[in-house]
């Protein structure tokens, strides 16, 4: 496949859509910024927050009008990962005894980041790497990944405890706004969110903890109170988490295997054809990035709808899903 670049600073005439980097990319955003007189930074939190509405469908009119649109997807998908990881250790670090092992594993994973010994604190930073990853890169390390997912053999959860209609009353009674008893990441709440609508049907945790911490892990799957108030228990709370409650892709790993199917679909009326009130939905970028989790709500007349955080959803078409080429996945656990 090729396309006309509209690259202002590595532009070629024609180029295969594989070989475009992100620094070229990085360029055509910044370009546009600087045309519509837009004061941001694309290492800053302002871009993350700006990333995570565009790739929801919603934001920004007019960059959704560039000819290279569907990259600035692929590269704002990335971003998010990147930038989340560095969202998350400062949760980490923001907590009495953090998490140091957590800490290490997603520097050694996520080299945007990096760790003052001295004052203790995390900088964000893209890197060259980042930079001159191209999209053909990050669809081969997303086939790699796909592949070592699925081929684990990993025993189905307890489905039988799971009550749909529960996980989706609960969805669509939280879906504008925060449950208390239950923590909220700002800006990247999603996967967060689906966690708790399956706990609520009735999906057995995996593992427990009574350390407060957020603990990397893709073969357990929990969020426990380890404290709160005396005097209000809806305040004044800690949690002991799992990586896999509230990361995209560590939450697309434990449940590979565990829910009764796991199938890609690129159409929304092969997903309204398939879906059942309370399966779960991975959103991927084009290239394959997972970027945001979802749960099935409700299914009118063979259409269905969704609810979701980040950016708040009640019973929304999935056809709102599949916009700039993505696809997605059904974890079917029903």
């Amino acid at each position: 496949m090729v396309l006309a670049t509209a690259f202002p600073i590595y532009a070629t005439d024609v180029k295969e859509e594989k070989e475009v980097s992100f620094r070229e990319i990085q360029a055509t955003i910044e370009d546009y910024f600087i045309k519509n007189d837009i004061n941001m930074s694309v290492e800053s939190k302002e871009f993350y927050d700006y990333a995570v509405e565009e790739l929801l469908g919603v934001g920004d009119v007019g960059i959704k009008e560039l000819d290279t649109y569907n990259l600035i997807l692929e590269y704002m998908a990335e971003f998010k990962n990147v930038y989340g990881d560095y969202l998350i250790c400062e949760s980490i670090l923001s907590q009495e005894e953090a998490d140091k092992e957590l800490i290490a594993d997603i520097l050694n994973s996520n080299d945007c980041l990096s760790y003052n010994m001295q004052n203790g604190q995390i900088t964000f930073g893209l890197t060259e790497r980042f930079k001159e990853t191209t999209i053909g890169d990050i669809i081969v390390r997303n086939m790699i990944a796909a592949y070592e997912t699925d081929k684990v053999n990993i025993t189905p959860m307890a489905i039988n405890s799971y009550t749909p209609s529960k996980a989706a009353t609960y969805a669509r009674l939280h879906a504008n706004g925060q449950n208390v008893l239950y923590p909220y990441y700002a800006g990247q709440d999603c996967t967060n969110f689906v966690s708790q609508c399956l706990s609520a049907g009735g999906l057995p945790m995996a593992g427990t903890n009574t350390r407060t911490g957020v603990y990397s892990s893709t073969s357990n799957w929990y969020c426990k109170c380890t404290e709160s108030s005396s005097y209000d228990p809806d305040k004044g709370r800690k949690y002991a988490v799992t990586t896999s409650w509230i990361r995209v892709a560590d939450f697309n790993t434990y449940f590979t295997g565990k829910a009764k199917s796991k199938t890609k679909k690129t159409t929304a009326s092969a997903l309204n054809s398939s879906c059942a009130v309370g399966d779960v939905v991975q959103v991927l970028s084009a290239a394959g990035t997972p970027e945001h989790t979802v749960i099935i709500s409700k299914k009118t007349n063979g259409a269905a709808y969704y609810c979701g955080h980040s950016n708040s959803a009640t019973d929304k078409a999935v056809s709102n899903l599949f916009s700039g080429g993505k696809k997605v996945l059904l974890f079917d656990l029903t």
